[in-house]
């Protein structure tokens, strides 16, 4: 009993894992998320404006880019090797 229960737990705890995934970030989430992109400490400043589209929120450039030009950095969301190339 105690082993399906144990089952039953981990079941729980990974759809609430997945859930927090796949939930939107908050608004406040995300006004700090873009106010750090439009930041003027942040490299590339003035590149990007943040505007509403037809289906939601993003980033527009601000000025014609040429070839090689760094539009936007970000940190990775997850790194992970895969087992055949250690």
């Amino acid at each position: 009993m105690a082993a399906s229960s144990a089952t039953a737990d981990a079941a729980e705890l990974k759809q609430q894992q997945l859930a927090l995934l796949l939930a939107p970030p908050s608004a406040a989430a995300a006004a700090a998320y873009y106010a750090r992109l439009t930041d003027e400490g942040t490299p590339g400043h003035g590149r990007v404006t943040v505007g509403r589209a037809a289906h939601g929120k993003g980033l527009f450039a601000a000025r014609d880019f040429v070839q090689g030009d760094r539009v936007l950095v970000e940190p990775p969301l997850i790194g992970m090797q895969q087992e055949a190339n250690r």
